[in-house]
């Protein structure tokens, strides 16, 4: 897409240094307003598979190595209660009666 204009990011050093688990990586993670420039489909995604996490607890933010080098997940927190996570899906045919019932199962469990 040409003229991609997403909202910078920005991750601080003190961010990355606070977590014992990303020490070592820190410097690929640190950018300073780093404005996205590509949208990644679900057809590219061996891209952003990873094949390694370095995760800490579940209120600390999660680092993954994909294939476009490491990427940042997760919130930033250090609060003593968890933090809910929601996923959406919405398929994109309202006809396929084989993924309502996939997940139909899975809001049953």
């Amino acid at each position: 897409m040409k003229n991609l204009k997403l909202t910078p990011q920005r991750v601080e050093r003190a961010t990355v240094v606070a977590y014992p688990h990303l020490k070592g990586i820190a410097e690929n993670l640190i950018s300073d307003a780093a404005a996205p420039c590509i949208l990644i489909g679900q057809d590219s995604y061996r891209l952003i598979v990873s094949p390694q996490v370095k995760s800490g607890r579940v209120t600390q933010s999660v680092a993954s190595l994909t294939q476009l080098g490491w990427v940042l997940h997760g919130c930033s927190s250090s609060l003593s209660q968890p933090i809910n996570t929601i996923h959406h899906l919405r398929p994109s045919c309202a006809c396929d009666d084989e993924l309502k019932e996939i997940l139909k199962r899975h809001f049953d469990i």
